[in-house]
Protein backbone atom coordinates (compact mmCIF):
# COMPACT_ATOMS: atom_id res chain seq x y z
CA UNK A 1 0.00 0.00 0.00
CA UNK A 2 1.44 3.37 -1.06
CA UNK A 3 2.28 5.75 1.80
CA UNK A 4 1.10 9.37 1.76
CA UNK A 5 2.50 11.89 4.26
CA UNK A 6 0.17 14.86 4.44
CA UNK A 7 1.19 18.22 5.95
CA UNK A 8 -1.51 20.71 6.91
CA UNK A 9 -1.57 23.50 9.47
CA UNK A 10 -5.16 22.68 10.51
CA UNK A 11 -7.17 19.49 10.57
CA UNK A 12 -10.06 17.92 12.51
CA UNK A 13 -11.19 18.42 15.23
CA UNK A 14 -10.51 21.94 13.95
CA UNK A 15 -13.01 23.46 11.53
CA UNK A 16 -12.55 27.25 11.58
CA UNK A 17 -10.05 27.24 8.69
CA UNK A 18 -12.98 26.30 6.45
CA UNK A 19 -12.48 24.94 2.93
CA UNK A 20 -8.92 23.55 3.21
CA UNK A 21 -9.93 21.38 6.19
CA UNK A 22 -13.11 20.24 4.42
CA UNK A 23 -11.06 19.38 1.32
CA UNK A 24 -8.73 17.15 3.32
CA UNK A 25 -11.50 15.42 5.24
CA UNK A 26 -13.22 14.34 2.04
CA UNK A 27 -9.89 13.43 0.42
CA UNK A 28 -8.90 11.19 3.34
CA UNK A 29 -12.36 9.61 3.54
CA UNK A 30 -12.23 8.77 -0.18
CA UNK A 31 -8.67 7.41 -0.35
CA UNK A 32 -8.09 5.78 3.06
CA UNK A 33 -8.82 2.27 1.76
CA UNK A 34 -6.19 2.55 -0.97
CA UNK A 35 -3.39 4.47 0.75
CA UNK A 36 -1.69 4.52 4.13
CA UNK A 37 -2.18 8.15 5.18
CA UNK A 38 -0.11 9.91 7.86
CA UNK A 39 -1.24 13.45 8.69
CA UNK A 40 1.06 16.04 10.28
CA UNK A 41 -0.81 19.04 11.66
CA UNK A 42 -0.83 21.62 14.44
CA UNK A 43 -2.45 21.11 17.83
CA UNK A 44 -4.41 24.38 17.83
CA UNK A 45 -7.53 25.61 16.07
CA UNK A 46 -7.32 28.32 13.40
CA UNK A 47 -6.93 31.76 15.09
CA UNK A 48 -6.60 30.14 18.53
CA UNK A 49 -3.71 30.00 21.01
CA UNK A 50 -5.27 27.16 23.00
CA UNK A 51 -4.36 23.51 22.23
CA UNK A 52 -7.16 21.10 21.36
CA UNK A 53 -8.80 19.68 24.47
CA UNK A 54 -8.23 15.96 24.95
CA UNK A 55 -5.79 15.59 22.04
CA UNK A 56 -2.33 14.31 22.96
CA UNK A 57 0.35 16.28 21.08
CA UNK A 58 3.61 15.12 19.50
CA UNK A 59 2.71 11.44 19.23
CA UNK A 60 1.16 9.40 16.44
CA UNK A 61 -2.54 8.70 17.03
CA UNK A 62 -4.48 6.05 15.12
CA UNK A 63 -7.50 7.98 13.85
CA UNK A 64 -8.96 5.06 11.88
CA UNK A 65 -7.76 2.19 9.74
CA UNK A 66 -4.87 3.34 7.50
CA UNK A 67 -5.01 6.88 8.94
CA UNK A 68 -2.64 8.23 11.61
CA UNK A 69 -2.34 11.82 12.86
CA UNK A 70 0.34 13.66 14.80
CA UNK A 71 -0.60 17.03 16.32
CA UNK A 72 2.59 19.07 16.68
CA UNK A 73 2.94 21.40 19.64
CA UNK A 74 4.85 24.65 19.22
CA UNK A 75 8.08 23.17 20.63
CA UNK A 76 8.14 20.54 17.87
CA UNK A 77 7.39 22.88 15.00
CA UNK A 78 10.98 23.04 13.80
CA UNK A 79 13.28 21.81 11.06
CA UNK A 80 14.71 18.90 13.09
CA UNK A 81 11.32 17.48 14.14
CA UNK A 82 9.88 17.70 10.64
CA UNK A 83 13.01 16.12 9.15
CA UNK A 84 12.67 13.23 11.62
CA UNK A 85 9.01 12.73 10.74
CA UNK A 86 9.76 12.56 7.01
CA UNK A 87 12.66 10.15 7.55
CA UNK A 88 10.68 7.78 9.78
CA UNK A 89 7.49 7.87 7.69
CA UNK A 90 9.33 6.80 4.50
CA UNK A 91 6.57 8.20 2.29
CA UNK A 92 6.03 7.57 -1.39
CA UNK A 93 4.13 10.87 -1.66
CA UNK A 94 4.28 14.03 0.45
CA UNK A 95 1.22 16.25 0.12
CA UNK A 96 1.44 19.91 1.20
CA UNK A 97 -1.95 21.49 1.80
CA UNK A 98 -1.04 25.17 1.75
CA UNK A 99 1.08 27.79 0.03
CA UNK A 100 2.59 29.96 2.76
CA UNK A 101 2.93 27.82 5.90
CA UNK A 102 6.51 27.76 7.21
CA UNK A 103 6.26 24.49 9.13
CA UNK A 104 3.75 22.62 6.99
CA UNK A 105 4.86 23.70 3.50
CA UNK A 106 8.19 25.51 3.25
CA UNK A 107 10.30 23.34 5.57
CA UNK A 108 8.98 20.02 4.15
CA UNK A 109 9.48 21.33 0.61
CA UNK A 110 13.07 22.39 1.38
CA UNK A 111 13.77 18.96 2.87
CA UNK A 112 12.41 17.21 -0.21
CA UNK A 113 13.46 19.46 -3.09
CA UNK A 114 16.39 17.19 -4.05
CA UNK A 115 14.74 13.86 -3.15
CA UNK A 116 13.29 12.89 -6.51
CA UNK A 117 12.30 9.39 -5.34
CA UNK A 118 9.65 10.96 -3.10
CA UNK A 119 6.85 12.66 -5.01
CA UNK A 120 6.08 16.08 -3.53
CA UNK A 121 2.66 17.56 -4.28
CA UNK A 122 1.63 21.10 -3.33
CA UNK A 123 -2.00 22.26 -3.23
CA UNK A 124 -2.08 26.10 -3.21
CA UNK A 125 -5.80 26.02 -2.24
CA UNK A 126 -6.71 29.15 -4.16
CA UNK A 127 -3.88 31.23 -2.72
CA UNK A 128 -2.57 32.06 -6.20
CA UNK A 129 -5.83 33.58 -7.40
CA UNK A 130 -5.91 37.23 -8.41
CA UNK A 131 -8.12 38.07 -5.44
CA UNK A 132 -5.90 36.31 -2.92
CA UNK A 133 -2.67 37.82 -4.28
CA UNK A 134 -4.19 41.31 -4.00
CA UNK A 135 -4.31 40.96 -0.19
CA UNK A 136 -0.99 42.06 1.39
CA UNK A 137 0.63 42.11 -2.09
CA UNK A 138 4.08 43.41 -1.04
CA UNK A 139 4.51 40.69 1.58
CA UNK A 140 3.57 38.05 -0.98
CA UNK A 141 5.91 39.46 -3.64
CA UNK A 142 8.80 39.16 -1.17
CA UNK A 143 7.73 35.60 -0.33
CA UNK A 144 7.69 34.49 -3.97
CA UNK A 145 11.00 36.22 -4.67
CA UNK A 146 12.65 34.25 -1.85
CA UNK A 147 11.20 30.85 -2.76
CA UNK A 148 12.22 31.35 -6.40
CA UNK A 149 15.79 32.18 -5.34
CA UNK A 150 15.93 29.12 -3.07
CA UNK A 151 14.17 26.92 -5.65
CA UNK A 152 11.95 25.59 -2.88
CA UNK A 153 9.49 23.94 -5.26
CA UNK A 154 11.88 22.87 -8.02
CA UNK A 155 10.77 19.19 -7.99
CA UNK A 156 7.21 19.81 -6.86
CA UNK A 157 4.02 18.83 -8.67
CA UNK A 158 1.30 21.43 -8.20
CA UNK A 159 -2.22 20.23 -7.50
CA UNK A 160 -4.85 22.38 -9.21
CA UNK A 161 -8.45 21.81 -8.14
CA UNK A 162 -9.97 23.93 -10.91
CA UNK A 163 -9.01 24.95 -14.44
CA UNK A 164 -8.69 28.55 -13.27
CA UNK A 165 -6.27 27.49 -10.54
CA UNK A 166 -4.27 25.56 -13.13
CA UNK A 167 -3.95 28.80 -15.09
CA UNK A 168 -2.99 30.73 -11.93
CA UNK A 169 -0.25 28.21 -11.07
CA UNK A 170 1.28 28.23 -14.55
CA UNK A 171 1.23 32.02 -14.56
CA UNK A 172 3.00 32.31 -11.21
CA UNK A 173 5.53 29.49 -11.49
CA UNK A 174 6.02 29.08 -15.25
CA UNK A 175 5.81 25.31 -14.83
CA UNK A 176 4.25 22.38 -16.65
CA UNK A 177 4.24 20.28 -13.48
CA UNK A 178 0.55 20.80 -12.77
CA UNK A 179 -1.95 18.01 -12.21
CA UNK A 180 -5.69 18.70 -12.17
CA UNK A 181 -7.86 16.87 -9.62
CA UNK A 182 -11.09 18.55 -8.50
CA UNK A 183 -12.04 18.83 -4.85
CA UNK A 184 -14.15 15.96 -3.57
CA UNK A 185 -17.50 17.49 -2.55
CA UNK A 186 -19.83 16.54 0.26
CA UNK A 187 -22.69 14.13 -0.48
CA UNK A 188 -25.95 15.95 -1.37
CA UNK A 189 -29.26 15.28 0.34
CA UNK A 190 -31.54 12.69 -1.22
CA UNK A 191 -34.47 15.11 -1.34
CA UNK A 192 -35.17 18.78 -0.63
CA UNK A 193 -36.39 19.80 2.81
CA UNK A 194 -39.19 22.31 2.31
CA UNK A 195 -38.87 25.84 3.71
CA UNK A 196 -41.69 28.38 3.91
CA UNK A 197 -41.23 31.20 1.38
CA UNK A 198 -43.24 34.43 1.53
CA UNK A 199 -43.23 36.92 -1.33
CA UNK A 200 -40.91 39.91 -0.77
CA UNK A 201 -39.18 38.17 2.13
CA UNK A 202 -35.84 36.36 1.95
CA UNK A 203 -33.48 34.67 4.40
CA UNK A 204 -29.87 34.97 3.23
CA UNK A 205 -26.87 33.03 4.54
CA UNK A 206 -23.12 33.59 4.27
CA UNK A 207 -20.59 31.09 5.60
CA UNK A 208 -17.07 32.50 5.30
CA UNK A 209 -14.21 33.88 7.36
CA UNK A 210 -14.38 37.62 7.91
CA UNK A 211 -11.64 38.79 5.56
CA UNK A 212 -11.38 41.16 2.56
CA UNK A 213 -11.12 38.35 0.00
CA UNK A 214 -14.53 37.04 1.12
CA UNK A 215 -16.02 40.47 0.37
CA UNK A 216 -18.37 40.63 3.35
CA UNK A 217 -18.37 44.44 3.26
CA UNK A 218 -19.41 44.31 -0.40
CA UNK A 219 -22.26 41.96 0.54
CA UNK A 220 -23.42 44.44 3.17
CA UNK A 221 -23.29 47.27 0.63
CA UNK A 222 -25.52 45.22 -1.66
CA UNK A 223 -27.98 44.59 1.16
CA UNK A 224 -28.14 48.28 2.05
CA UNK A 225 -29.80 48.82 -1.35
CA UNK A 226 -32.43 46.11 -0.96
CA UNK A 227 -36.04 47.28 -0.56
CA UNK A 228 -37.70 44.03 0.55
CA UNK A 229 -37.52 42.30 3.94
CA UNK A 230 -34.21 40.49 4.48
CA UNK A 231 -32.96 38.36 7.34
CA UNK A 232 -29.21 37.87 6.88
CA UNK A 233 -27.19 35.30 8.84
CA UNK A 234 -23.40 35.61 8.76
CA UNK A 235 -21.29 32.70 10.04
CA UNK A 236 -17.50 32.64 10.20
CA UNK A 237 -14.44 33.48 12.30
CA UNK A 238 -13.07 37.03 12.37
CA UNK A 239 -9.75 36.75 10.54
CA UNK A 240 -9.21 40.48 10.03
CA UNK A 241 -10.34 42.58 13.01
CA UNK A 242 -9.91 45.91 11.21
CA UNK A 243 -12.01 44.71 8.31
CA UNK A 244 -14.68 43.44 10.70
CA UNK A 245 -14.91 46.88 12.34
CA UNK A 246 -15.70 48.33 8.91
CA UNK A 247 -18.39 45.69 8.50
CA UNK A 248 -19.84 46.48 11.94
CA UNK A 249 -20.07 50.16 11.04
CA UNK A 250 -21.95 49.26 7.87
CA UNK A 251 -24.29 46.95 9.81
CA UNK A 252 -25.21 49.81 12.16
CA UNK A 253 -26.22 51.91 9.14
CA UNK A 254 -28.56 49.28 7.69
CA UNK A 255 -32.20 50.20 6.99
CA UNK A 256 -34.85 48.62 9.23
CA UNK A 257 -35.92 46.11 6.58
CA UNK A 258 -32.49 44.41 6.80
CA UNK A 259 -32.02 42.27 9.92
CA UNK A 260 -28.54 40.83 10.49
CA UNK A 261 -27.25 38.24 12.94
CA UNK A 262 -23.55 37.36 13.24
CA UNK A 263 -22.87 33.94 14.76
CA UNK A 264 -19.05 33.81 14.51
CA UNK A 265 -17.57 30.36 13.77
CA UNK A 266 -19.76 27.29 14.23
CA UNK A 267 -19.07 23.53 14.00
CA UNK A 268 -20.01 21.97 10.63
CA UNK A 269 -23.02 20.10 12.06
CA UNK A 270 -24.55 23.36 13.29
CA UNK A 271 -23.85 25.12 9.99
CA UNK A 272 -25.82 22.43 8.15
CA UNK A 273 -28.94 23.45 10.09
CA UNK A 274 -28.58 27.02 8.85
CA UNK A 275 -28.54 25.91 5.22
CA UNK A 276 -31.96 24.43 5.88
CA UNK A 277 -33.44 27.52 7.55
CA UNK A 278 -32.27 30.03 4.92
CA UNK A 279 -33.54 30.48 1.39
CA UNK A 280 -30.40 31.58 -0.46
CA UNK A 281 -26.63 31.42 0.05
CA UNK A 282 -24.87 34.75 -0.67
CA UNK A 283 -21.11 35.05 -1.23
CA UNK A 284 -19.74 37.75 -3.59
CA UNK A 285 -16.12 36.76 -2.87
CA UNK A 286 -13.10 37.92 -4.87
CA UNK A 287 -12.17 34.32 -5.63
CA UNK A 288 -12.84 30.72 -4.61
CA UNK A 289 -10.62 27.73 -5.29
CA UNK A 290 -13.62 25.41 -5.03
CA UNK A 291 -16.15 26.98 -2.72
CA UNK A 292 -17.20 24.17 -0.38
CA UNK A 293 -19.77 26.44 1.27
CA UNK A 294 -21.27 27.18 -2.15
CA UNK A 295 -21.54 23.51 -3.06
CA UNK A 296 -22.86 22.66 0.40
CA UNK A 297 -25.73 25.08 -0.19
CA UNK A 298 -26.60 23.44 -3.52
CA UNK A 299 -26.23 20.01 -1.89
CA UNK A 300 -28.81 21.14 0.68
CA UNK A 301 -31.18 22.19 -2.08
CA UNK A 302 -30.62 25.92 -1.71
CA UNK A 303 -29.70 28.32 -4.57
CA UNK A 304 -26.62 30.55 -4.44
CA UNK A 305 -25.82 34.15 -5.37
CA UNK A 306 -22.08 34.46 -6.02
CA UNK A 307 -19.45 36.40 -7.93
CA UNK A 308 -18.02 35.26 -11.26
CA UNK A 309 -14.71 34.51 -9.52
CA UNK A 310 -15.54 30.90 -8.61
CA UNK A 311 -15.58 27.56 -10.48
CA UNK A 312 -19.40 27.69 -10.32
CA UNK A 313 -19.93 30.95 -12.20
CA UNK A 314 -20.46 29.27 -15.59
CA UNK A 315 -23.51 27.32 -14.43
CA UNK A 316 -26.91 28.67 -15.36
CA UNK A 317 -29.57 30.12 -13.12
CA UNK A 318 -31.86 27.16 -13.84
CA UNK A 319 -29.40 25.14 -11.72
CA UNK A 320 -29.75 27.53 -8.80
CA UNK A 321 -26.49 29.37 -9.51
CA UNK A 322 -26.77 33.15 -9.94
CA UNK A 323 -23.42 34.81 -10.63
CA UNK A 324 -22.39 38.34 -11.51
CA UNK A 325 -19.31 40.47 -11.98
CA UNK A 326 -18.21 42.39 -8.90
CA UNK A 327 -18.03 45.63 -10.87
CA UNK A 328 -21.79 45.36 -11.45
CA UNK A 329 -23.14 45.66 -7.92
CA UNK A 330 -26.58 46.55 -9.25
CA UNK A 331 -26.84 43.04 -10.70
CA UNK A 332 -26.57 41.54 -7.21
CA UNK A 333 -29.27 43.90 -5.96
CA UNK A 334 -31.55 42.93 -8.86
CA UNK A 335 -30.91 39.21 -8.32
CA UNK A 336 -31.85 39.38 -4.64
CA UNK A 337 -35.01 41.35 -5.47
CA UNK A 338 -35.81 38.75 -8.14
CA UNK A 339 -35.45 35.85 -5.69
CA UNK A 340 -37.36 37.66 -2.96
CA UNK A 341 -40.32 37.96 -5.35
CA UNK A 342 -40.58 34.17 -5.72
CA UNK A 343 -43.70 32.52 -4.37
CA UNK A 344 -43.64 29.13 -2.63
CA UNK A 345 -44.05 27.08 -5.81
CA UNK A 346 -41.32 28.99 -7.68
CA UNK A 347 -38.94 28.70 -4.75
CA UNK A 348 -39.60 24.97 -4.31
CA UNK A 349 -38.82 24.38 -8.00
CA UNK A 350 -35.57 26.33 -7.72
CA UNK A 351 -34.56 24.29 -4.67
CA UNK A 352 -35.25 21.05 -6.54
CA UNK A 353 -33.11 22.26 -9.44
CA UNK A 354 -30.29 23.23 -7.06
CA UNK A 355 -30.24 19.78 -5.47
CA UNK A 356 -30.50 18.01 -8.83
CA UNK A 357 -27.50 19.97 -10.06
CA UNK A 358 -25.43 19.03 -6.99
CA UNK A 359 -26.38 15.36 -7.34
CA UNK A 360 -25.50 15.36 -11.05
CA UNK A 361 -22.16 17.04 -10.34
CA UNK A 362 -21.23 14.36 -7.82
CA UNK A 363 -22.24 11.55 -10.18
CA UNK A 364 -20.09 12.97 -12.99
CA UNK A 365 -17.13 13.65 -10.74
CA UNK A 366 -14.06 11.51 -11.38
CA UNK A 367 -12.33 12.73 -8.24
CA UNK A 368 -11.07 9.33 -7.10
CA UNK A 369 -9.56 8.56 -10.50
CA UNK A 370 -7.94 12.00 -10.63
CA UNK A 371 -6.40 11.63 -7.17
CA UNK A 372 -4.99 8.22 -8.05
CA UNK A 373 -3.36 9.91 -11.03
CA UNK A 374 -2.11 12.74 -8.83
CA UNK A 375 -0.45 10.34 -6.39
CA UNK A 376 0.60 7.94 -9.14
CA UNK A 377 1.20 8.79 -12.79
CA UNK A 378 1.49 12.62 -12.65
CA UNK A 379 5.17 13.58 -12.94
CA UNK A 380 7.26 16.75 -13.03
Amino acid sequence: MKKVLLFTEWYAPGYKAGGPVQSLLTLVATLKNEYSINIVTGNKEYLSDTPYHGVEPDTWLQAEQNVRIIYLSQKNKNFASIKKIVKEAKPDVVYLNSMYSLYFTIIPALLLKDKTKIKTVLAPRGMLSEGSLSVKPLKKKIFFFIIHILKVFKNTIFHATSKQEETDIRKKFKTNSVCFAPNIPSVPLEKVNSLKKEIEKLNLLTVARIAPEKNILYALEVLSNIQCEIHYTLIGPVYNATYWKECEMKIKQMPKNIQIQFLNALPPAEIEKHYQTNHVFFLPSTGENFGHAIFNSLANGRPVVISDKTPWQAHQEKNGVYSSSLDKQKNFVNTIHHLAAFNQEEFDTLCENSLNFAQAYLEKSESKVKYNQLFGSCTF
